[in-house]
């Protein structure tokens, strides 16, 4: 099955708890090595964000993953405030997921599964 994933396509996902789609658009990607995304419109919570996941093998059974993500929350300083007491939290907790999913997903594979 060909790859859907490429720089420049726009993919959506809800986030847990949600009920509205999160769009991001692929900035880079690099098979089993990296993909990095952007919002690509503000969205309630956040004028920009940007997040890289990249893969680095080790050897036959490790794998290093790093996630680095970058953003400006809206409402000025009203955002720099919330994002003191609450979105800080929100993207932390939002980004282990996603390496847990990511981890999952890498050990699954590397079983054969």
């Amino acid at each position: 099955m060909k790859n859907r994933l490429y720089a420049g396509v726009i993919y959506s996902y809800k986030r847990r708890g949600s009920k509205k789609w999160t769009r991001v658009k692929v900035i880079d990607y690099v098979e089993n090595e990296l993909i990095a995304g952007e919002n690509p419109e503000p969205d309630s919570i956040f004028k920009r964000m940007q997040y890289e996941h990249r893969l680095v093998k080790l050897n036959d059974l490790e794998t290093i993953s790093t996630e680095q993500v970058s953003y400006t929350p809206r409402y000025g300083m009203l955002g720099t405030l919330l994002d003191k007491v609450i979105i800080k939290r929100r993207v932390m907790k939002s980004l282990l997921n996603a390496h847990l999913t990511l981890k999952k997903i890498c050990e699954a594979h590397g079983s054969g599964g």
